[in-house]
């Protein structure tokens, strides 16, 4: 039965049914057990389809694409359950989620049941288990004839475990009208749901008006015996039985394969990303002349054709392009863009003028940072994301100067999350739920336990998109809005498409923006002392004086430690513990003191008591990921195998599963002291070095400002706050 099963309605948390399960979440559940395939029907949602699509691809289990949508007639109002057999099905309920929210219905939303009929080619209808029409007819005894009057307007029947007195009458009904009978579940948690999570769903359920029990997830071999169990009844078994095979097969003969919207939005990628390359070359090569002439050094010369192979071997030129247009327009706004993570590492981008900083070493370049570009470009995993923080009032503009270039290639995803109640709304839910559905003994428990409360407090709030998340991508081709669940954002007019919990399309080029306060301060400085930021020197030692006072005093009040908060190194504890360790004087040791201050695990209840236990010194610490990689390679591992091993440690995964065999003969390869191997398996993340320089350079001009132009301080003071953190 496992093998066989198809699970035809599931709602995620990106539902208006309540459910603690994420579409991914349930994805790997049906994948866990055997089951042949699974349907997304999310209630009035559509946003699970990205992360569930990518989950099944992964775990080899076909989706099923549907919705249930609330339904109004002349007669009622009901939820009806929508299967897309094939792409205009798919088509026509993207078409149908438009709908959804152009219509105006002083009840909420709803799409009417003509609606339904005019597109409903290529679907098939189901008449939902829970809230859907026939199930109220039953419930609100209608005659025969009306039942099975309603039975016939659907492809198949939605056949639940419970309630039992429902759910019987449907099998008799099924079986006279010969509409297929499909058993389904109502899961809303997880297997094995805790007593607090399970407390929590009710205190939610009871704040919206119910009394809602949440049903764990059955596998389909327990589901199966449940059924068989409740239905035994002389008449009963043969519906039943197929109810749980024949009916399902029955709607999954009619149902074809769909093509991922993930691979929708990719088509012809490669293709487009050659004649991309094309365009990339003759750019760099233009302006790596511009800047060194005919004859630069032959240092320069190997750099700059490793950086281009590379990028054309990962298929990243499109993603370096949409970087250039985007920063272009920022900059030509009057603002700055701060390049997170690893992009600030690339010659490249350097020459092309899409970052700031000068990566090569000093020995090919005075100014030059040295940034370690092996993160980047030294894996083998292209990276088509980057995170471009710019003042936030600029956001718009980019946005719809972009729109106007790129036109319907263009594609913004919004991402969706739940709101989270305010701490006093979360107690008030909470205390009405003890006083009036708790025993005295269970209120007490549940007041102390935080998993009950946090669990409240994460799911009681309703779907909102996020204000912090804008993400734009580049397709290969112009899209096809009927073929996506896409509208025309406003203002700017982008397509736009919502996703939950998503940040989007992994295989195409993007760009996430973010409102920076970082920047805007820069730009505002700039813009009050006539002193462009580029023009700032980044090795004037009062700069570096004036931040470790900061961090010596203590005081948080000053421009200069809230010129330390908006990069995300606050004067705080953990933060001053750092700067005693690594008491920094110049950009490099500051660049070291980001990157670990930015790091998890990598100092706390490891490095720290190795430094002061005398077994490192402060320019041993591993500070970020590069580290790690030079560590290796000056003991002579192979770029490659340091690479590897670095990539392995950045994000934690040997403190989660510890070193192979492998690995280990690396190390003795290498004669890496044992303080290294054991300081590597504690670490959960490890920054980048170049955007830890990134932030460097900002922190360093906005204290330059301060301290040669004090007026600038209200500016930076002004801006500092609790969420300004992260340049």
């Amino acid at each position: 039965m496992s093998m066989n099963w198809i699970e035809l309605h599931t709602d995620t948390s990106a539902s208006e049914q309540l459910s603690f399960l994420d579409g991914a979440q349930i994805v790997s559940l049906c994948a866990k057990y055997g089951c042949a395939a699974v349907a997304c029907t999310d209630r009035n949602s559509i946003l699970s389809y990205l992360a569930m699509e990518k989950e099944a691809e992964r775990r080899g289990i076909r989706l099923i694409y549907g919705v249930t949508l609330d339904c109004v007639d002349r007669d009622d109002r009901y939820a009806i359950t929508l299967l897309a057999k094939n792409e205009t099905g798919r088509r026509n309920i993207f078409a149908l989620m438009r709908l959804l929210d152009e219509n105006q219905f002083p009840f909420g939303c709803c799409v009417t049941r003509q609606q339904i009929e005019n597109h409903r080619d290529g679907l098939l209808l189901g008449a939902s288990a829970v809230d859907g029409q026939l199930i109220r007819a039953i419930q609100l005894r209608r005659g025969v004839h009306r039942q099975k009057q309603i039975a016939g307007g659907y492809d198949y029947l939605e056949f639940p475990l419970e309630p039992y007195d429902t759910a019987a009458q449907l099998l008799q009904l099924a079986k006279e009208v010969s509409v297929p009978l499909c058993a389904v579940q109502n899961a809303r948690m997880d297997q094995e749901p805790s007593e607090a999570e399970i407390q929590a769903f009710q205190a939610i359920s009871y704040d919206a008006g119910s009394h809602e029990r949440p049903d764990p997830y059955l596998p389909p071999e327990k589901l199966t015996k449940r059924f068989r169990a409740l239905y035994v009844l002389p008449g009963e078994g043969e519906g039943m039985e197929q109810a749980l095979s024949q009916g399902p097969a029955q709607i999954m003969e009619q149902i074809e394969p769909l093509e991922p919207l993930r691979h929708l939005l990719s088509r012809n990628a490669d293709a487009v990303e050659h004649e991309r390359q094309k365009q990339l070359r003759i750019m760099a090569e233009a302006a790596l002349q511009q800047r060194c002439g005919e004859h630069p050094a032959p240092g320069i010369v190997r750099r700059f054709n490793w950086e281009l192979e590379r990028l054309e071997q990962l298929g990243m030129a499109g993603q370096i392009l949409l970087m250039q247009e985007i920063v272009k327009t920022a900059r030509e706004a009057g603002g700055r863009v701060s390049i997170a993570g690893t992009w600030n590492s690339s010659f490249l981008l350097y020459l092309l003028e899409i970052t700031e900083l000068n990566p090569l070493p000093q020995e090919l370049e005075p100014n030059g940072l040295d940034l370690c570009p092996v993160s980047l470009l030294g894996t083998e995993k292209a990276l088509l994301s980057a995170d471009l923080r710019l003042p936030g009032e600029l956001i718009p503009l980019v946005k719809e100067r972009a729109a106007k270039q790129y036109g319907n290639k263009l594609l913004q995803i919004r991402r969706m999350v739940r709101g989270t109640r305010t701490e006093d709304e979360v107690k008030t839910l909470i205390e009405q739920y003890l006083m009036d559905c708790c025993s005295k003994e269970t209120a007490e428990v549940l007041r102390e336990d935080g998993a009950f409360y946090y669990a409240v407090h994460g799911y009681s709030g309703r779907m909102q998109m996020d204000p912090f998340f804008t993400s734009l991508h580049l397709l290969p081709e112009a899209a096809d809005p009927s073929a996506l669940p896409v509208g025309l954002g406003a203002p700017e007019h982008i397509l736009s498409m919502s996703s939950f919990g998503s940040r989007g399309i992994e295989n195409i080029p993007s760009v996430l923006l973010l409102g920076s306060p970082a920047q805007s301060v820069l730009v505002r400085c700039a813009a009050s002392t006539g002193v462009r930021y580029q023009d700032i020197p980044v090795d004037d030692k009062a700069v570096y004086a004036a931040l470790g006072e900061a961090y010596r005093v203590g005081d948080t009040e000053t421009p200069v430690a809230a010129a330390c908060g908006l990069l995300g190194t606050g004067v705080n504890e953990f933060d001053t513990e750092l700067y005693h360790a690594l008491d920094f004087a110049d950009l490099h040791s500051l660049t070291r003191f980001m990157s670990l201050a930015h790091s998890a695990g990598a100092w706390q209840d490891n490095q720290q008591s190795l430094l002061q236990g005398g077994t490192i010194s402060p320019a041993q610490l591993i500070t970020c990921r590069e580290d790690v990689y030079r560590y290796l390679t000056e003991r002579g591992a192979s770029s490659s195998e340091a690479a590897d091993f670095m990539e392995f440690v950045q994000f934690g995964k040997a403190a989660r599963a510890g070193y192979s065999e492998a690995q280990r003969e690396l190390l003795r390869k290498c004669k890496a002291e044992e303080w290294f191997a054991q300081a590597c398996q504690n670490i959960h993340y490890l920054f980048p070095e170049s955007h830890s320089a990134e932030y460097a350079v900002s922190l360093a001009r906005l204290v330059w400002y301060v301290l040669n132009y004090p007026e600038t301080g209200a500016i930076v003071l002004g801006e500092c706050s609790d969420y300004s953190v992260g340049g």
